[in-house]
């Protein structure tokens, strides 16, 4: 009788161990959890912080045209092309004798 108490006595232990080796496991992963949330949380509030930065300059730009000057050809205020003499009549270059042109035919 004393021989089966211990048997189970001993069982008891084993069991009770395990279980409190679990819980150890367990809180381990929650508290890296915890962490992983904590630093997750830090990095999404860096992130809505540098996306409304840039949301800004965003909105900005595209009322601005990308900040990019609009380059036209025509009449009016427009820009001349580089390496290309200004022209009066619209943008478009016309030769000025037709003698350059008989020559390249």
């Amino acid at each position: 009788m004393v021989f089966e108490f211990e048997k189970e006595k001993a069982r008891w232990q084993m069991e009770y161990d395990n279980v409190v080796s679990q819980k150890r496991e367990l809180e381990d992963i929650v508290s890296n959890l915890e962490r992983r949330r904590e630093m997750l949380s830090k990095d999404n509030e860096r992130l809505k912080a540098n996306r409304s930065s840039v949301d800004g300059r965003t909105s900005y730009n595209s009322s601005n045209n990308g900040g990019v000057p609009k380059l036209t050809f025509g009449l009016g205020n427009s820009l001349p092309s580089p390496g290309l003499p200004p022209s009066n009549k619209g943008g478009v270059l016309k030769p000025k004798s037709n003698n350059m042109l008989n020559s390249l035919g």
